[in-house]
């Protein structure tokens, strides 16, 4: 009797435990399952939240729960909000149709996430008073779903009605019961901006993995379970303030001249972290799937000939290899003969006699040819490949460029002319400001990194755990007495009468910098109506902490470097010098262009700037706004605020633009946005 209920027991046991491996593999994909992970934030220099995760839910059906007839119904009430008593008789046609057009459309990893853990399945009751009931039902809580034609391919056993549902949603349509339902939780990315650092920054997709950008370079970091881990933070170099003036002036700057495209760098010179980096045109993170070329980060992929910035470092290399003498003199006729079989090198002037640091100042091609004669092509070789040129930075950002550096067994004649005035081979942007940092700062190349420092938190032994990225120190390329003559020469280069005066025109410091003017390489040659204009600088000049790279890409209204490209870097250099108080020789302020002088009030903290409102509640946020409104408002000057996220008011600020770093416009609107969640 007792060998009888144990088989009778373990007959049971296994009859139930098949069901409920049958149940399950119904819910399953043809692929193993995975858990959506959640994701760790991403945060500028000084904390401010650019990039997080929330958690939402995506409503999916189970098809085996439901008929054919009835299936019908739900895809015409839901997507249609029809009345489906006429269609019936088309039912078959209108399925077939469906079922040929979508195969494809579908995404096979909507099901991969259909695990026991993650999904709520709503099959408690199936007492509903009818189909047309419970549709109606969940029309009204899901405003958009996905294309119909998914729910009727016949190899899919479930269904994604719709994704990123907020908690609220979710809990309505628990509370429907409906056998056929099925939430899975999931995470959705959030963007401070859209288009902030929209190409650095990368996005995830639909399993919430990193596809592009920081998203996809950190993903072993970013991505983790929420069993283990509270939090993971990813703190950058870059500065909010300014990534989002750059990005604001560039964009002017691309449209005025109506240009292709333009790319904006600015590095710290002293460990060669990225401060702020942008493209333009740029696209929309929260909708990215519908702009062309988002993997194409030219910043740091886009193959350039340098043109005249290259000088630069050719002037370095032959001061550090004592091949300079101070007062050779060189003639300029606009155009150098290689030889009576080769075109002349064109220069953009007749210069006649300059010495060494007139080349840089009226960038004079003809001069620059001729010093570089004291080298071999094998010196010059090695020279560029000591500065990593033809190799990639290391930047830690996916699909950077190596540029193209022709091994000099294969240059001509002309090809030894050419490199030294920024042809003949090209780079990428990355490369171009890096090394134009390593010479104007310590002397030092470095790689260039983005990130700062990775920072986890643990969920049990509240433990914090944080790893600083420092960059790493690669080679000495020049003594810093060589670096003191280059900034020397490259300030003359930015002076009333030289290429670059407008640059520092108006600024209230001195700065160093260089233009460049390159024609674009057009089906194997250079186009002589296309060009980009480039312009690199960096300041202070004594001790030099921020350099810029700016490049138009074939703009329209000018093509030269001095014209398009040293304008905007002035506008760069003004914002940064006041946001980051560098000047202390007055207390100047710009605005539109204009310089405004103010008497500052004694004890009055962070007087002239906008207030700081991070980490407050919805309260104080907006008594302090108030107070400062009233306060601009009688010193006659426009102040509007703007609140996003209202609804999440229970909660504290978490980013606001501008920052508490930027000054007042006290000649134009200020309008201050804060987000809350």
């Amino acid at each position: 009797m007792t060998k009888f209920l144990y088989l009778l027991l373990f007959f049971s046991f296994t009859v139930i435990f098949l069901r409920v491996v049958q149940i399950n593999f119904s819910f399953k994909s043809a692929r193993e399952i995975k858990q959506i992970p959640n994701r760790g934030n991403i945060l500028d220099s000084d904390g401010n939240l650019l990039v997080y995760s929330k958690k939402k839910y995506n409503a999916y059906i189970n098809k085996e729960k439901i008929t054919k007839k009835e299936r019908f119904v739900v895809v015409t009430n839901i997507f249609t909000n029809g009345n489906s008593s006429n269609l019936e008789n088309n039912e078959d046609n209108s399925e077939k149709n469906r079922e040929e057009n979508n195969e494809q459309n579908l995404e096979s990893n909507l099901e991969s996430n259909l695990e026991n853990q993650n999904i709520l399945v709503t099959n408690i009751s199936t007492n509903v008073v009818s189909w047309r009931q419970d549709i109606e039902k969940i029309t009204k809580i899901i405003s958009k779903t996905n294309q119909l034609q998914y729910l009727q391919n016949e190899k899919k056993k479930v269904f994604l009605l719709s994704e990123y549902l907020t908690e609220q949603q979710k809990n309505q349509l628990t509370e429907l019961r409906l056998p056929y339902l099925l939430m899975e939780t999931t995470y959705q990315r959030k963007y401070f901006l859209d288009n902030l650092l929209s190409y650095s920054l990368g996005f995830t997709g639909r399993e919430n993995s990193g596809l592009n950008g920081l998203e996809y370079y950190y993903e072993d970091f970013l991505s983790f379970p929420e069993d283990v881990l509270k939090e993971k933070n990813l703190y950058l170099h870059i500065d909010l303030d300014i990534q989002y003036q750059v990005q604001k002036l560039l964009k002017k700057t691309v449209q005025q001249q109506r240009a292709k495209s333009g790319i904006v760098i600015v590095q710290n010179v002293e460990n060669k972290s990225i401060i702020a980096i942008a493209n333009f045109p740029d696209f929309n993170l929260t909708k990215f799937r519908k702009k062309k070329n988002i993997f194409n980060n030219q910043a740091v992929s886009m193959n350039i000939s340098p043109g005249s910035i290259f000088k630069i470092f050719f002037l370095a290399y032959l001061l550090e290899k004592k091949k300079i003498n101070f007062k050779e003199q060189f003639y300029c006729d606009q155009n150098y003969i290689i030889s009576k079989k080769e075109k002349p090198i064109k220069c953009s002037a007749a210069h006649g006699y300059l010495n060494v640091h007139e080349i840089l100042k009226y960038s004079c091609n003809s001069a620059m040819i001729e010093m570089c004669k004291k080298l071999t092509k094998k010196e010059m070789y090695q020279f560029l490949t000591k500065i990593n040129l033809g190799n990639k930075t290391g930047i830690d950002l996916p699909y950077e460029g190596s540029g193209i550096l022709p091994n000099y067994k294969k240059w001509k004649l002309r090809t030894k002319s050419l490199i030294p005035i920024g042809y003949g081979i090209t780079v990428t942007p990355i490369q171009m400001i890096n090394n134009f940092s390593t010479f104007v700062g310590n002397g030092y190349w470095q790689r260039p990194k983005i990130a700062k420092k990775l920072e986890t938190h643990y969920k049990t032994t509240k433990k914090k755990e944080i790893k600083k990225l420092k960059p790493i120190l690669k080679q000495k390329i020049l003594s810093k007495s060589n670096v003191n003559i280059l900034r020397d020469w490259l300030s003359k280069s930015v002076k009333r009468g030289s290429t670059g005066y407008l640059a520092s025109k108006k600024l209230p410091m001195k700065i160093i910098g260089k233009t460049s003017t390159a024609q674009i390489i057009e089906d194997g040659s250079f186009s002589i109506k296309k060009y980009n204009s480039g312009f690199a600088g960096a300041f202070p000049y004594d001790d030099p902490k921020y350099s810029i790279l700016v490049v138009i890409n074939n703009p329209k209204e000018s093509h030269s470097g001095g014209a398009v490209a040293a304008p905007l870097f002035n506008q760069i250099a003004k914002f940064i010098i006041n946001n980051k108080k560098l000047s202390l020789e007055t207390n100047q302020i710009y605005a539109n262009d204009a310089a405004i002088f103010l008497k500052k009030k004694k004890n009055q903290q962070r007087n002239n700037f906008f207030p700081n409102l991070i980490g407050l509640s919805f309260r104080d946020a907006l008594v302090t706004l108030k107070k400062f409104q009233k306060e601009m408002n009688n010193n006659g000057i426009s102040f509007h605020y703007q609140i996003k996220n209202e609804k999440s008011r229970k909660r504290s600020v978490i980013s606001q633009n501008p920052s508490h770093r930027q000054k007042i416009n006290f000649n134009g609107k200020n309008k201050l946005v804060i987000f809350f969640d």
